[in-house]
């Protein structure tokens, strides 16, 4: 059983300056809830309960929010308002960890699978989510790390693709496959912003998966040399795990990509979310 998640959530956030200079940007909220809470719910949804966390070094706004607050709670009691009680208890029987990717590690996001490598078990699977962005289904709550659970009893990694639209999909690594004789999918390459007309396919990466131990090799490889950006990335871990001879399914999403990282896709976001809470 896959019981553990990497969440990534250590960067600058350059791309939300300047608020990201005093708000995490995986704390930027959606609809009253960080970014990142869509992705540990969904998480906790499908069984998952050690969340490590790889964070700057002032992550104290990620910490407070999944901690006890018990001034608040006292406040809330002493003021009838107990029913507000369920929206801050902290999750049970669920752990979170915190390990620290400071000045003195390099950037990219195969860094922070490199990091926290040794909580991760001979032979073990585990799943990776980054914390600015999230999948929305509300009429299938959890299904995309369900169906990348499920596949991941077949295959040893698991890498979850999103459909695009065709004036979109330049923008993002677009995911190449390959076809078994069971009719299953599997992932062949990254091909990062193709230009218009030569995407390999509709699905781009999204950056969540299921990986199993034995990546590290491809990962510590990724870590001797940068790639052309300055930065140490996990495409690239992916990419050189499968030309070594292992197997990644393809699993293709349910409901809307939305994505934090950017102006735009939050605004989007907080607009998606909160149209169907109002239905």
């Amino acid at each position: 059983m896959i019981t553990k998640v990497i969440i990534p959530v250590g960067g600058f956030g350059t791309r939300r300056l300047p608020i990201s200079k005093a708000i995490e940007k995986c704390m930027l909220p959606v609809c009253n809830r960080p970014i990142v809470d869509y992705t540990v719910e969904e998480c906790i949804a499908n069984g998952i309960t050690d969340f490590y966390f790889v964070v700057s070094p002032d992550h104290a706004q990620l910490e407070t929010y999944y901690g006890r607050n018990d001034r608040l709670e006292n406040y809330l009691r002493a003021r009838g308002k107990d029913d507000m009680l369920t929206l801050i208890e902290p999750h049970k029987d669920v752990r979170f960890h915190y390990i620290v990717q400071g000045p003195e590690h390099p950037c990219g996001t195969a860094v922070p699978i490199w990091l926290a490598r040794e909580i991760v078990g001979d032979d073990e699977q585990f799943v990776v989510m980054m914390g600015d962005d999230f999948l929305f289904a509300p009429s299938e709550p959890g299904a995309n790390l369900r169906n990348m659970l499920k596949a991941a009893e077949q295959s040893p990694s698991v890498i979850l693709a999103a459909h695009m639209p065709p004036e979109r999909i330049s923008l993002y690594g677009v995911i190449k496959m390959r076809t078994d004789g069971n009719g299953t999918e599997f992932f062949e390459d990254i091909v990062e912003k193709p230009a218009p007309g030569t995407e390999p396919s509709d699905l781009i990466n999204v950056s969540k998966y299921i990986l199993h131990r034995d990546i590290f090799p491809s990962v510590e490889e990724t870590m001797k040399t940068p790639s052309a950006c300055g930065e140490h990335l996990l495409t690239d871990t992916v990419n050189d795990y499968v030309t070594r001879g292992n197997a990644m399914a393809v699993v293709p999403a349910v409901g809307q990509f939305l994505d934090g990282g950017n102006l735009a896709g939050w605004v989007e976001a907080n607009n998606v979310v909160f149209a169907a809470r109002e239905q």
